[in-house]
């Protein structure tokens, strides 16, 4: 009896070094994020009455890209057609805010965009400005909290971008000199340091993605001239490869495992959406019949989002788990009328933020929330053995 239950034990014991969850294929509710401001009139063919979501924290809070318009003042009053501008958006608790544009620190230049690339679990957003104004001063990164945007400057070089911000408030993006050389960064709000990141061995590198631990995912220039994903830890920068040894990689998302998603060049099939450990190296997420997929974002659960082409060369969100793709499309409620294209993020929750076409034909961001809330295989299988355990001791005992 004793060596029976010990060998119960220690199989599911032994299970919790598996990883992954139980099942993909979760069943979802959709909400529609919106657009900000008025939609646009007049019959244009410009599909500017957008929204598009691009990241999303622990707590659900989305952040993403909407078009601002602008009141050019037509005799009719009305917001005109094309003239408006991305302003970067958030998106909590059914409230959707613009975030609006900083005022440059270097001067009185005048942004009229902002595109949003990270947030963090205190609902800090980070990304980039830009301006359509002759009087635009050089892009720079920004952070926006509590609604508050404000620019980060170009830390002394001709423009700075931000691609994201963990809890510990570190920003990471890239920083052009003033000869023109493009560096990866590591800023840390909370102090005012910075780190750069140096390169594969080529002139340029930009960072992209930070988790918790402080490993830091992006794109480098290598010795050979290609550009190709790396992943720095601790001072030390990994090529990460490419799936069959030919063209370049992009890194867009990691967990706090270190595992790291993004695309890579394949042979004669397009770019292909990746999944990186350093023990298995690269594997191919593959794509819905089409000639190219992208990872976006991975959560620490091990699911995978992104986007991947149809064989008619026209494009559905996806999340791939346990080395199975699967189309969004066909695990969202029914009866919604969407399709989407691309899905950016993903929690630890389950929830995933992307974009999509709705029922009336507008580009809009959306939010997902799984049926059930995704449960690691370890934990479900190591709790199965346990109750295994127990019903076997009360049979033995009765």
């Amino acid at each position: 009896m004793k060596t029976y239950i010990t060998s119960l034990l220690y199989i599911s014991l032994s299970i919790i070094g598996l990883s992954g969850t139980v099942q993909a294929a979760n069943n979802y509710t959709i909400v529609d994020i919106g657009i900000i401001g008025p939609p646009s009139i007049g019959g244009s063919i410009y599909p500017i009455d957008y929204s598009r979501g691009t990241a999303i924290n622990s707590s659900g809070t989305v952040a993403g890209n909407g078009y601002h318009p602008v009141n050019i003042g037509s005799s009719t009053g009305y917001y005109s057609e094309p003239w408006g501008y991305n302003h970067a958006i958030s998106y909590s608790n059914g409230v959707l805010s613009d975030l609006g544009v900083p005022a440059a620190p270097e001067g009185n230049y005048d942004y009229t965009d902002t595109y949003a690339n990270g947030i963090n679990d205190s609902g800090w957003i980070v990304g980039n400005t830009s301006s359509q104004n002759s009087n635009s001063g050089p892009n720079q990164a920004f952070i926006s909290i509590d609604g508050v945007t404000t620019g980060l400057g170009t830390f002394a070089g001709n423009f700075s971008s931000a691609g994201d911000i963990n809890n510990s408030n570190q920003i990471v993006g890239a920083v052009s000199s003033a000869s023109g050389i493009t560096r990866g960064y590591i800023f840390d709000y909370n102090t005012g340091a910075i780190e750069y990141l140096g390169t594969l061995g080529g002139d340029d590198s930009a960072a992209s993605g930070i988790n918790e631990n402080g490993q830091v995912i992006g794109l480098s220039q290598t010795a050979s001239g290609e550009y190709s994903a790396f992943f720095w830890d601790n001072g030390a920068m990994t090529d990460l490869g490419t799936l069959e040894g030919v063209g370049g990689t992009r890194a867009n998302g990691l967990n706090d495992n270190g595992v790291v998603v993004g695309s890579s060049s394949t042979v004669f099939s397009g770019n292909h959406g990746f999944v990186w450990t350093s023990n298995a190296g690269m594997v191919d997420v593959g794509t819905f019949g089409g000639d190219f997929s992208e990872a976006k974002d991975v959560n620490n659960l091990g699911q995978v989002v992104g986007s991947a082409r149809y064989a008619d060369n026209t494009s559905g969100a996806f999340i791939y788990e346990n080395g199975t793709l699967f189309d969004l499309n066909t695990l969202v409620e029914a009866g919604t009328g969407w399709q989407l294209t691309d899905a950016a993020g993903i929690n630890d929750r389950g929830q995933i933020v992307g974009t999509g076409i709705t029922a009336d034909g507008d580009e809009h961001a959306f939010l997902l929330t799984p049926s059930a809330v995704p449960v690691p295989a370890a934990v479900w299988l190591f709790s199965s053995g346990l109750l295994g355990l127990l019903s076997l001791s009360r049979m033995r005992r009765s």
